[in-house]
């Protein structure tokens, strides 16, 4: 009941703040990196993604990371041609194709985006979410105070993950941590290790930031090597493991990867 009472005071302080918002965004804009890691995504991403860029278009100081996490559906690649190719030389977008993963790592391909990401803040933002209009501004002014992070609260399932911190303070905690290697829990344990680094969580309420495209269980672990049900399983494990040990800070197997970046140049990415 408490747990609920609170809430319901979060959440309307969260809606008058959002009907505040003109009022709050800062003069000088921070530069917002939003991050989307894809593996045979085509359906949701040729949806989301035009109308994504529009929205960050309204606030205007961002980047935007696509990372094509080793697709092998064609039409990936001919829609990248025809839509992203013209981003990247506006400089909107800074696509980069990551040629050889076999199945899909949630955290490391997450991992990618942040260190990839040259914002003051970051954002992860899954293939099949839409941001919405004046998310980047609510982010702004949300996080003009150092020590906050925000999170999405679960309007939508597919859409819960979404978290937006410092990115100084992402790569401290050794961002997302790569034992969770198939879906799920990897977003959660991410906030948890922020909130014991002294980041206050702000919980955003606000429907419109929260679309996502729905659809079934087995698309979610589709290009892992693990069930749904099993990824759960192993989520959980790993959640509690970090849990009990109160763990802050992980340390994740150095990567050493190539990638091709706007479609011409080879570049290492070391983190």
């Amino acid at each position: 009941m408490l747990k609920s009472i609170r809430n319901h005071v979060r959440r309307r302080a969260d809606l008058a703040f959002y009907d505040r918002l003109t009022n709050n965004i800062p003069k000088d804009k921070p530069c917002i990196s939003f991050f989307t890691a894809m593996k045979n995504r085509f359906e949701h991403i040729k949806q989301t993604f035009p109308k994504n860029i529009e929205s960050a278009r309204r606030y205007g100081n961002f980047q935007w990371v696509l990372l094509n996490y080793g697709c092998t559906d064609p039409r990936t690649e001919q829609w990248v041609q025809k839509v992203i190719r013209p981003l990247t030389e506006t400089g909107e977008v800074d696509y980069y194709h990551f040629e050889e993963p076999s199945h899909f790592r949630f955290a490391h391909a997450r991992n990618i985006g942040l260190h990839l990401a040259r914002g003051e803040l970051a954002c992860n933002v899954d293939a099949d979410n839409y941001i919405g209009d004046d998310f980047a501004e609510y982010l702004a002014a949300r996080l003009q105070k150092k020590k906050r992070f925000v999170r999405l609260s679960g309007i939508k399932r597919g859409a819960k993950g979404r978290i937006c911190a410092r990115t100084e303070d992402m790569k401290a905690i050794g961002g997302y941590d790569e034992t969770f290697e198939s879906w799920g829990a990897d977003d959660g344990d991410l906030a948890e290790r922020l909130k014991r680094m002294g980041i206050k969580q702000i919980t955003c309420y606000v429907e419109e930031f929260g679309q996502a495209i729905e659809h079934d269980n087995k698309l979610r672990t589709k290009e892992t090597t693990v069930s749904y049900k099993e990824s759960r399983q192993l989520s959980h494990d790993n959640r509690r493991r970090n849990r009990s040990l109160g763990l802050t800070r992980v340390e994740n197997p150095p990567s050493s990867i190539k990638l091709k970046k706007n479609f011409k140049d080879r570049v290492t990415l070391e983190f």
